[in-house]
Formats: structure tokens, C-alpha cells, sequence
């Protein structure tokens, strides 16, 4: 396939992956529909809002709060795959107490036009109410039920292949009320979310450990989908961007080792260079989900029996097979 380029606020994006996957339809270029959700790895961003705080000129509320630095668009055209939102009641999105300069409405916009010029890939979208409360618990919700209807979201509760997810926004359901989507925080989930972190050092160790947990194995299928933070913060001492200048390098070289992780690996200030490796992992990835696919459909076969002891010890199995005309219905 070739590279789709995109002019963005004038620039034109045109990213690929070392194996040159372009890394806007790297999901269209790269994996099968018969695949599952669970066999993939993807990059993605945490409070991925933050790039449009509103600091109102304070460096601190910015060293403290903001997590990105590329916006929605760039981030999905850098191959990120899982946007991770938080929400209040009236609508904006927020990280804590600190207001984006963003509408949930129009980030899903965005997230739907990019969808229907790339009808192949699909997105993961965590939606949380922030600072939640009784008074404000029906009014998300309300939000959400208007949003399932103008957007579109897959809303199932399980895990799927991903023929059914293209084109859609796979729903990560983390608000009080009727179920949409899939919980945030299920038993189809395993999150690493070790957010409250003394160094960067500490941080990779808690990431590292449960990268492992989901390494792909021959002839093993995960029955979960792993979501695993490298972000994290202890301010004033380590900020998110303090940490990530640490747990980043390290996870590249991690994968650059031949490590390879299934799930969502969620970063603060990820690099086009760290998700274009993260992309790279599924070229293994598919390749050992596609040895066990090939099995499983291999053992789903009726086998033809011949019974030999009738034959003479004249007659060969060869020639009685010969004779044998399969029902006109079944031949290829």
C-alpha cells in the first residue's frame, strides 16, 4: 500500500514504521480481519486532551498537568490507537481540576472524520468522568447516550475480531449508569495503572513487569486485553514529563530486544520513533496469531476414515481411494 499523505494546519504528516507501514492505516496495512483485538499492540495517550490545557500562564499548572504535546490529530496520524478522555458534566474535557480547551463532541468529531478517511482502522476510546459525583452522575450520562447516537461506536461488552471494530470507536465505558460499552476495568481487562511514582526508574519496573505478563507465546491466545501505563507523576518531585524522559528510552529498547507485548501500551509524550516500533511489534504479532489461527481451523476438519482390513493384501489403500467419488456437492 502506498503512504497517504495528510496536510494538517499546513503540514503534511507522512510517517511510516521501519518497515515502511504507514502509520495513519498501519491496522489496515497490517492485521487481518479474523484477528483478535487481544492479539494486537497499539500505542496510545494518556489524558490525551492535555495538549489544550488552559494554564492561564502559570508554568506550574502546565509542568504538572500537561501530558502530550501533540494534538488529536497528530496523534492519530502518529498511529495512536487509544485515546484515553476525561469528562465533566458540562461537556469539556478535563485532567482533575484542570480544564482542557476541548469538547468531548468535538474530539469524537474528530475522531469520526478521521474514521471515514481511514474506514479500516479502528479506534479505543476510554471515556471517564472525572471528579464524579451524585449531582453530576446523570448528566454524563445523558451526554453519552447523546453521543452513542451521533457517533460510531461499537458497543458491545466483549471482546471481538476485528472485522467488527473497522471504522468504529470501540467504547471504554468508565461513568455511573446504563452500560454502553465495554467496563472500563472488566474481567476482559488487565490494567497496570501504577500512577503515583517516586523516579522513572520504579515507574519502567512496574511497566516491565507487566509487559511480561502478556508476552506473546506460541500457540497461546490471550483471553484479555492488557492496558499498560508508562505514564506516571509524584509532583512536586517528578513531573509526567520528568518520567516519561525515563520510562520511553527504556521501553524502546525493550522492544527494540525482540520484546513482544500484546495489548495498549499508554505513554505521556510518546515519539513518532517509539510508536512506529510499538506499530512494528504486530508484523510478529500476526504472524504467531496466524500459526495458531491456521491450527485451530486445521483441527475443525472432518477427517475421511478408510477402513483397511477389508481390503486383500493385493489391494492397495491408493487404489481404493482412487475409485472413491466424493458427493458432486463438495467437490472443489
Amino acid at each position: 500500500m502506498g503512504q497517504v499523505a495528510i496536510t494538517h494546519r499546513g503540514r503534511q504528516m507522512q510517517c511510516k514504521d521501519a518497515s515502511g507501514t504507514p502509520l495513519q492505516c498501519w491496522m489496515s496495512t497490517l492485521l487481518p480481519d479474523w484477528l483478535s483485538i487481544t492479539d494486537v499492540l497499539m500505542p496510545g495517550t494518556h489524558d490525551s486532551g492535555t495538549f489544550a490545557i488552559e494554564s492561564h500562564g502559570c508554568a506550574a499548572v502546565d509542568v504538572a498537568s500537561r501530558t502530550q504535546n501533540w494534538d488529536l490529530v497528530s496523534q492519530l496520524m502518529h498511529g495512536v490507537r487509544f485515546l484515553d478522555l476525561r469528562v465533566q458534566s458540562s461537556g469539556s474535557i478535563y485532567h482533575g481540576s484542570v480544564r482542557c480547551n476541548l469538547q468531548l463532541t468535538d474530539v469524537l468529531a474528530e475522531c469520526a472524520a478521521f474514521l471515514q478517511r481511514h474506514p479500516q482502522e479502528f479506534l479505543l476510546v476510554r471515556i471517564k468522568h472525572e471528579s464524579p459525583s451524585k449531582r453530576t452522575a446523570n448528566k454524563v450520562a445523558s451526554l453519552m447516550s447523546q453521543c452513542m447516537a451521533s457517533f460510531p461506536f461499537w458497543c458491545g461488552h466483549d471482546l471481538p475480531a476485528l472485522a467488527e471494530l473497522r471504522g468504529k470507536i470501540f467504547l471504554l465505558q468508565q461513568w455511573e449508569g446504563k452500560q454502553l460499552g465495554l467496563q472500563w476495568g472488566s474481567p476482559l481487562m488487565h490494567i497496570q495503572d501504577a500512577f503515583w511514582q517516586a523516579s522513572g526508574a520504579r515507574k519502567w519496573q512496574t511497566l516491565k513487569t507487566h509487559l511480561a505478563s502478556s508476552l506473546a507465546r506460541p500457540g497461546h491466545a490471550q483471553s484479555v486485553i492488557h492496558v499498560h501505563f508508562a505514564s506516571a507523576t509524584s509532583v512536586p518531585y517528578q513531573t509526567p514529563r520528568s518520567i516519561a524522559r525515563v520510562v520511553n528510552p527504556r521501553l524502546a529498547d525493550y522492544l527494540n530486544a525482540g520484546m513482544r507485548p500484546k495489548g495498549i501500551i499508554v505513554m505521556d509524550f510518546p515519539t513518532v520513533e517509539l510508536c512506529s516500533l510499538i506499530v512494528q511489534c504486530n508484523h510478529q504479532l500476526v504472524q504467531i496469531a496466524a500459526e495458531r489461527h491456521a491450527l485451530k481451523i486445521k483441527s475443525r476438519r472432518p477427517s475421511l476414515t478408510v477402513a483397511t482390513s477389508t481390503f486383500s493384501h493385493q489391494e492397495s489403500l491408493s487404489s481404493a481411494l482412487s475409485s472413491f467419488e466424493m458427493p458432486g456437492s463438495i467437490l472443489m
